[in-house]
């Protein structure tokens, strides 16, 4: 924040009450750089693509997928993990579990898993 009020200030002081022409010029060039670099630095700092990011470990992870067809509906099946590292850990534990769903269609299976079981998968 200082590097920023430090040009700012540094133009804003004047050592003489009335500027001349060129004085006014360089004046505006430098207000001019001040937002150009105040904008650059806004937008690198905006646009580094980490602020929607998901930990692994609030993930759950699909290790296989089961598919049939029984009775003109389909049968899903999935085995899937999720991590659960406690705060500070460096190592996590692993729970296995299976889930069955089924839906007359594989897209509609799949999306009763995610509300029956309340999981984001990945």
């Amino acid at each position: 924040m200082l590097l920023v009020l430090l040009p700012l200030g540094l133009l804003l002081t004047s050592k003489r009450s009335s500027p001349s022409r060129k004085e006014g010029e360089r004046m505006k060039r430098r207000i001019t750089r001040l937002v150009v670099w105040l904008l650059t630095v806004v937008l690198l700092v905006s646009c580094t693509g980490c602020m929607d990011s998901v930990q692994l470990k609030s993930r759950t992870i699909i290790k296989m997928v089961g598919i049939d067809r029984e009775e003109e509906q389909y049968l899903l099946t999935l085995l899937y993990f999720a991590p659960q590292a406690q705060a500070g850990e460096k190592t996590s534990s692993t729970s296995m579990q299976v889930i069955q769903t089924r839906g007359d269609s594989i897209s509609q299976a799949f999306d009763r898993v995610k509300i029956t079981a309340a999981i984001g998968c990945f």
